[in-house]
């Protein structure tokens, strides 16, 4: 694990950007996915290489707010961003997790599981890069803690047979309670470069936990990084 630290937020967003770059530019010649993170990860957006995003590479999102609503929903907030236009016009291809009126959530939960094994399935030497965040609570992804209920977390989220789940987290735990994620099955299985972007001096107690050497994921499902080859964590936290 590589840990960058310090610098302004845009400094920080464009040291991510320049880390996946280079990671983009490693693997040109093998199929790509690239699983985003929503909210200020979008930063990062910016800073990656156009040329580095052709029709070799498919993008999506790690985790999905089930809303139809464009202003919550990832991947409608990513369709509204240049870097979407950029990668359109360049062949990229994309895994759709948008969700159509009347849509119901078993539905877009197997859509998209679904999605993702073909990709697997199809492009047997690609690899997988995703972008991470860590929440205050310690989540990552829509994977929350529940420290107080194992045998639920194991069910949600460490199911081997399991790539994507969708469940409500309640609103005492996210403001977007209608959650599709990833699961840490998925990620230990498939995921070969996880870049770990944490904005904000409110994360630290969480970024501490996650890059702990010993630590209990039911607490901090974002310590699932440890269980990836590559990691690069790129933060604005002095720690």
């Amino acid at each position: 694990m590589r840990i960058f630290e310090g610098g302004k937020p845009d400094e920080v967003a464009k040291k991510a950007g320049d880390t996946l770059n280079s990671v983009l530019e490693k693997y040109k010649d093998l199929p790509i996915l690239l699983l985003l993170s929503g909210g200020s990860s979008f930063d990062i957006l910016q800073y990656i290489n156009p040329d580095l995003c052709d029709e070799s590479v498919t993008v999506g999102v790690l985790d999905e707010r089930f809303s139809p609503d464009p202003k919550i929903n990832n991947f409608a907030i990513l369709k509204a961003t240049p870097f979407f236009q950029i990668c359109t016009e360049a062949g990229t291809k994309f895994i759709d997790t948008s969700i159509p009126k009347g849509e119901e959530l078993p539905e877009a939960t197997m859509k998209y599981d679904t999605a993702l094994r073909e990709w697997v399935a199809n492009n047997p030497t690609g690899k997988v890069i995703a972008i991470m965040g860590i929440g205050l609570d310690g989540h990552t992804a829509g994977i929350m803690p529940y420290p107080d209920n194992p045998s639920l977390f194991q069910r949600l989220f460490e199911d081997p047979d399991t790539w994507v789940t969708g469940y409500d987290a309640t609103s005492d735990r996210n403001e977007h309670p209608l959650r599709i994620t990833t699961t840490l099955s998925f990620i230990r299985i498939n995921v070969s470069v996880a870049i770990v972007y944490v904005i904000g001096n409110k994360k630290k107690e969480p970024l501490k936990r996650t890059i702990a050497k010993s630590g209990n994921i039911l607490t901090t499902p974002a310590r699932v990084i440890h269980d990836i080859k590559h990691v690069a964590v790129c933060t604005n936290i002095n720690m």
